[in-house]
């Protein structure tokens, strides 16, 4: 009416723009094949399926679609009826990879181990097989570390393109050779000579720590040697063969000591390899020798592994403790055994009184228990031994039975 303020209304509305949603695609083929691709829309309204993103033919409507025989990826596109809100759905077709090309013919393997083994594919990744075809895959990957073997083995590769599997598995070959056999050893050198060591396998190549590539080699120093021997192609297998040298030095004699019986051999150095003797015959490894008898002996040492000896000459003299000079043939005479090998020797022999009963030398060995032709009583006698200047002299007693 005239005069009236004007009528105001005020409202709200809420639009809902259709909007298309593609589904996860799952499904795809391998090579070629038909894809069945799902999409659904906000607000229920009907989703149109074209083959561009502008323009283009429309292809099916619904929330599903079936494509046709396709061999290669392709992509489909879906709206509510608006152009401009078209989104992409994509139909993956994978292709099938080419059987695997293994890395080499054959893998070779030095003695038990491991092995890597080696596949490649035009595409996808390789998976590892113990079987020709089944089983159930050991690894992923283009390069494959085996477990231990010990004897040829053949692995198999198979080609997996995101499930596009070529069944013709390739096989990979393992060779196992047997190394070189060597054996370490502990060799003796000689003072001052040569040995020569032996890598102890023919037909091989060498490679000696000191520089030698032949089977032998000749050293004149004491240590630790090692030798690589390589078998021929095509195994080429390595072993390496540890050898010890020990030197070992000439016996030097520094003196024996003499103790009734008893005598020990001294020397200069002791060491575990020497042996001794006193009659060159048989040794052993003690210096010390009981129940020697009297006279002249050598005492003898060497070296055990044949690097050389030496000898020495010594005397061993026996006094009796007792002798019986009754004309019977057992021990009427009383004689210092070895003495005769001291020409210049003299023996002085008293009664328990210091009277002076006999002498004996090198023209008069022993005493037959007379003095001036009369037989002395069973008593206690006294020695002295005189060898020479340089020496000294050697006291004792013995007993004269009757």
């Amino acid at each position: 009416m005239p005069g009236e303020s004007p009528l105001e209304i005020a409202t709200s509305t809420k639009i809902t723009i259709p909007a298309a949603t593609p589904a996860p695609n799952l499904d795809t083929v391998c090579d070629f094949g038909v894809i069945t691709l799902k999409a659904s829309s906000n607000t229920g309204t009907v989703i149109r399926w074209f083959d561009a993103l502008v323009g283009g033919n429309l292809l099916a409507s619904g929330n599903t679609y079936t494509t046709p025989f396709i061999s290669s990826t392709t992509t489909y596109y879906i709206d509510t009826g608006c152009e401009s809100n078209r989104k992409p759905i994509t139909a993956v077709v994978n292709s099938t990879p080419l059987p695997p090309t293994a890395g080499q013919p054959v893998y070779y393997n030095c003695g038990p181990g491991s092995a890597i083994i080696k596949a490649s594919s035009n595409i996808g990744t390789i998976n590892w097989f113990e079987t020709a075809a089944g089983g159930t895959s050991l690894f992923n990957g283009n390069s494959f570390i085996t477990p231990v073997i010990s004897s040829n083995t053949t692995y198999y590769a198979e080609a997996n393109n995101s499930g596009c599997i070529n069944s013709n598995r390739t096989p990979v070959h393992i060779e196992v050779y047997t190394p070189p056999v060597v054996t370490n050893e502990n060799v003796i050198l000689c003072q001052s000579k040569t040995v020569t060591l032996d890598a102890g396998i023919s037909g091989m190549s060498y490679l000696w720590s000191n520089g030698a590539t032949t089977q032998t080699t000749d050293i004149t120093k004491a240590g630790t040697y090692t030798v690589d021997v390589t078998s021929p192609s095509p195994e080429n297998c390595t072993s390496r063969k540890t050898i010890i040298v020990d030197e070992h030095y000439f016996p030097e004699i520094n003196r024996i000591i003499i103790n009734g019986t008893q005598v020990e051999i001294q020397l200069k150095k002791e060491e575990p390899y020497f042996e001794y003797s006193v009659d060159g015959i048989n040794f052993q490894d003690s210096n010390i020798f009981y129940d020697v008898p009297g006279g002249l002996h050598t005492a003898y040492v060497k070296e055990k592994n044949g690097c050389g000896g030496i000898g020495l000459d010594f005397v061993v003299l026996v006094f009796p403790a007792f002798f019986t000079p009754n004309n019977d043939s057992y021990n009427d005479l009383w004689e210092v055994t070895g003495m005769e090998n001291y020409p210049q020797a003299q023996v002085t022999i008293f009664d328990r009184y210091g009277k002076l009963i006999a002498q004996l030398n090198a023209s008069k060995m022993s005493w037959d228990g007379t003095f001036e032709k009369t037989p002395m009583p069973a008593s206690d006698y006294w020695y002295a031994l005189k060898i020479d200047d340089s020496k000294p002299i050697l006291r004792g007693h013995f007993s004269l039975k009757r």
